[in-house]
C-alpha cells in the first residue's frame, strides 16, 4: 500500500473502474472512493475481478506510515517497522511508533517458529468489532471443598467478562483467568502479559469469604494466603499457554504453567457450545503448599508427611453451553472434570483425585 497524491493518468478510451484511493498516511478518514483505469492483464497474466477483501493488522500499520517488509523464516508474516519520520515529535509520530510496538514484539517471536496458518474454527480476536464488550451476571455452582477433597459445597459465581479490542494495540481482557492484555494475532500467533490471583486455602470450613477453599479437614495444615500472579501468555490457533510466578513471597510462592485447549461455535441462533481441554505444571513450591505435607503439619494434622518434587498437577476437560434468551440475556450452564496426576495425586490430601465443578448462571451482554 502506497500513499499517491493522485491517481496515474490514463488515456481517454482506457476503461474505467471503482477504486478506494490512500492519497495520504492517516485514520481510515483518509480514504476516498474514485474512479482509476481498469488494469490490463499482459499475456502471462490474469485479471482477477475483486468481490470482497479483508483489512489486516499490518495493513492498517501501513496506512498508519509504517514500512513493512517480509520477516526471514516466515513466509506468511509481515514485518511492521517505523518510518524515519514515524519517530519524529510530528503530528501522529510517536503516536505511529507506540502502535507498532506491540506488533513489532510479536512478530519476533512468530519469525523464529511461524509458520502457514490457516483459519480456526473458533475464529480470532482479530474478526472481533473494535471497541468495548462483556458480559456481567450471577450463578451458583457446585465444586469440592478444596483440590483433593471428598466432600462439595455450593457457592455463588460471580460471571464477569470485560474486553476492550483494537485492530493494532490489541485486546485488553478482564475475566476469571484474570487482567490480560493480548496482542492482535499475526498467522494464528499471539502474545500477551496477564495478572491473576490465587484466592489461597483456609484450614477450616468456609467462613465469612464463600470464595476461598477450605475444609474442616484441614484442621492443623495452616492457611495459605491468598497472592497476585504476573506472567505471560502465547497461543497459537486454539492453544493457549500461561506461565505465571506469584508477585512476593505470600502465598504459594510458586510457578505455574497452564496450558489449554479453547473452542467454540454457535449451534444456531439461540445456543452457543464451548470445550476445552487443559493441563496445569507447577514447580516444587506451589506442590509443596497445596499437596505437602511438612514434619511440624503432621503432627498438627491427620496427614502423613509428604514432599511433592515440582510436575504435573492436573489435566480437565469443559464444557459450555449457552442459551440466548433475547439479544442482551443469555443463560449459562458449564461444568468441568478434573482429575489430579503425578505428585499432585500421591498427596495424602488428595483423598479424591477426582473432581466435578458445575455451574448455572445468567448474564447479560453488553457493547
Amino acid at each position: 500500500m502506497q500513499a499517491i497524491d493522485q491517481p496515474p493518468p490514463v488515456a481517454s478510451n482506457t476503461p474505467m473502474m471503482q477504486a478506494i484511493a490512500h492519497p495520504k498516511f492517516g485514520e481510515p478518514e483518509v480514504l476516498k472512493v474514485g474512479e482509476v483505469g481498469k488494469p490490463a492483464p499482459r499475456d502471462d497474466s490474469v485479471l482477477t475481478r475483486v468481490v470482497a477483501a479483508s483489512i489486516r493488522g499490518v495493513q492498517l500499520a501501513k496506512s498508519l506510515g509504517a514500512r513493512v517488509t517480509a520477516a526471514r523464516s516466515a513466509p506468511n508474516v509481515e514485518l511492521a517497522s517505523p518510518t524515519p519520520s514515524s519517530m519524529s515529535l510530528g503530528s501522529n509520530g510517536m503516536l505511529d511508533h507506540i502502535k507498532l510496538a506491540h506488533s513489532a514484539l510479536l512478530v519476533a517471536v512468530i519469525a523464529i517458529c511461524a509458520g502457514p496458518g490457516t483459519v480456526s474454527a473458533a475464529g480470532s480476536d482479530n474478526d472481533a468489532p473494535s471497541g468495548w464488550a462483556g458480559s456481567v451476571g450471577l450463578g451458583v455452582g457446585r465444586q469440592p471443598t478444596y483440590v483433593g477433597s471428598p466432600n462439595e459445597r455450593t457457592t455463588p459465581v460471580p460471571l464477569l467478562s470485560v474486553r476492550y479490542h483494537h485492530p493494532i494495540h490489541g485486546t485488553i481482557a478482564f475475566n476469571p483467568r484474570g487482567l490480560s492484555w493480548t496482542s492482535p494475532e499475526q498467522a494464528s500467533f499471539r502474545v500477551g502479559v496477564i495478572v491473576g490471583f490465587d484466592l489461597g486455602r483456609e484450614a477450616r470450613g468456609v467462613g465469612a469469604d464463600p470464595f476461598v477453599t477450605g475444609d474442616d479437614g484441614l484442621r492443623g495444615m495452616g492457611d495459605i494466603e491468598s497472592t497476585a500472579e504476573g506472567g505471560v501468555l502465547i497461543g497459537y490457533r486454539l492453544v493457549t499457554l500461561s506461565v505465571r510466578k506469584a508477585i512476593g513471597d505470600r502465598g504459594h510462592a510458586g510457578l505455574v504453567a497452564d496450558m489449554s485447549f479453547d473452542w467454540s461455535r454457535d449451534l444456531s441462533e439461540k445456543i452457543g457450545l464451548s470445550l476445552g481441554a487443559g493441563t496445569r505444571w507447577a514447580d516444587q513450591k506451589y506442590q509443596q503448599a497445596y499437596f505437602g505435607v511438612t514434619p511440624a503439619q503432621a503432627a498438627a494434622s491427620r496427614f502423613s508427611r509428604f514432599t511433592p518434587a515440582e510436575g504435573f498437577v492436573q489435566c480437565n476437560v469443559n464444557i459450555g453451553l449457552e442459551y440466548r434468551l433475547t439479544e442482551a440475556w443469555s443463560a449459562q450452564l458449564g461444568a468441568t472434570y478434573a482429575q489430579l496426576i503425578e505428585e499432585a495425586r500421591s498427596s495424602p490430601l488428595a483423598e479424591e483425585p477426582n473432581g466435578i465443578t458445575a455451574f448455572l448462571g445468567l448474564t447479560r451482554r453488553f457493547e
